[in-house]
């Protein structure tokens, strides 16, 4: 992709971005998508100052999650209709991340749902001194600022505003002898992740 092709695609990123934000000067735009794992070249080259946000769950209630939501099916989505085509995906997501992380410089700041559930602003204070933000105590009310939002368009739209719950961890135990078939092929991510089985 020449300098051209290049301004044109982070123009019409922009425009794209502009239908479901309003942009302003100095404004800091976080577009969140699991699946960017799997995008960070093409990110670094639109834009190389991205810095990314790894949110990390034991990889087997990732898993069970995504089997049990109600996606619209699209070609990424059709991987979570099998718990072995899930796995797979999950497998492949990670392995081209940290391929990505061995070849590009990557700031990345990691929040983990365990710890945030017990330790909000622990979690999340960093992530957002990472991005060159004053930390205020209300950010820790995600509630408040999903009502305030109005319409949520993310799978998890019933859920942004509840209270942070400690049920969905560890959830997938209540499923093991299902997810026993797929366990081999987490198992490394959930070791790498200081998670157990």
């Amino acid at each position: 992709m020449d300098e051209d092709k290049l301004r044109q695609a982070q123009r019409r990123y922009f425009e794209l971005a502009a239908n479901h934000a309003e942009l302003r000067p100095q404004s800091l735009l976080i577009d969140k998508s699991p699946l960017y794992l799997q995008r960070v070249p093409q990110i670094l080259r639109l834009f190389p100052d991205a810095r990314f946000i790894l949110a990390l769950r034991h990889p087997a209630d990732v898993l069970l999650s995504c089997f049990m939501s109600n996606f619209r099916l699209n070609s990424s989505m059709s991987n979570f209709l099998r718990l072995d085509t899930a796995a797979e995906f999950y497998d492949l997501t990670f392995s081209m991340w940290e391929r990505a992380g061995d070849v590009f410089a990557m700031p990345v700041q990691t929040v983990v749902y365990e710890k945030m559930i017990e330790d909000p602003e622990g979690q999340l204070r960093p992530v957002v001194e990472s991005l060159g933000l004053d930390w205020r105590s209300n950010m820790v009310d995600h509630q408040s600022t999903a009502q305030s939002r109005g319409t949520i368009k993310t799978a998890s739209y019933a859920q942004v505003t509840e209270p942070l719950y400690r049920s969905a961890a560890g959830r997938w135990l209540h499923y093991r002898k299902h997810l026993e078939p797929v366990l081999p092929t987490l198992r490394p991510w959930i070791e790498k992740f200081g998670y157990g089985l």
